[in-house]
């Protein structure tokens, strides 16, 4: 009979013996568990930089105040898809401009309903600032955007990412482990590469938006 679950994951221990077990070995000391989870968060953060699952797509907004045209957002905003600011309970959009571009307004105080917005990846926190600078207390900025996975936290929690990409991590941490192991196969390396790449490739087509085209957010930089 079927179980009548559908909650399997791997927890951070789980998911870090089976990747050593890919490399050939497993968790003999504290330091190799360590390591492992550092590996673990490396590559989280490549998949990150490499594409945005979409359970880590959030809807989110603040009020805008007059005169105030910079806003600092949380700190675990990654980067911007779409905004809107409300007005009288109608969504107007707002486009992105470069940080290239909004230094060429000549006149960045003009007031009245923003209707472009630049976006400051900063370090710690990402700020947007908008033109025009708004000119009224009740309108409200509401917005797309990804935000970074959570690091991994205690062995017996579960990453921070959609069931889909299991397999993927699995042989993602255990790549990034094969740098730990002294005179590991260069050969193997490749081919747990070439899985990893592979696995992340049908996660995301599978975990892709079903709409006929995609969105690539603008990029014009990042710290």
């Amino acid at each position: 009979m079927p179980s009548g679950t559908t909650n399997f994951s791997l927890d951070i221990d789980d998911l870090i013996a089976r990747a050593l077990d890919k490399v050939g070995g497993e968790v003999t000391s504290g330091i190799d568990l360590r390591k492992a989870r550092t590996a673990l968060n490396l590559l989280l953060i490549d998949l990150a930089n490499r594409s945005v699952p979409l359970a880590k797509i959030e809807n989110r907004s603040f009020p805008l105040q007059a005169g105030v045209k910079t806003y600092t957002l949380p700190s675990d905003v990654n980067d911007i898809l779409s905004v809107v600011v409300t007005r009288n309970d109608i969504d107007i959009p707002v486009t992105r401009l470069g940080i290239a571009e909004y230094h060429k307004i000549s006149n960045k105080d003009m007031r009245g309903l923003p209707t472009q917005f630049m976006l400051d990846r900063q370090r710690t926190a990402a700020t947007m600032t908008f033109y025009l600078n708004p000119d009224l207390d009740t309108d409200v900025i509401n917005y797309w955007c990804y935000t970074r996975i959570q690091d991994a936290g205690a062995y017996t929690d579960t990453p921070d990412m959609s069931f889909r990409y299991v397999p993927a991590l699995v042989f993602g941490l255990a790549y990034f482990c094969s740098f730990d192991r002294d005179g590991f196969d260069p050969g193997k390396r490749q081919e747990i590469l070439n899985m990893y790449e592979g696995l992340l490739a049908n996660a995301a087509t599978e975990d892709r938006e079903r709409v006929s085209y995609q969105v690539t957010p603008f990029n014009y930089r990042g710290r």
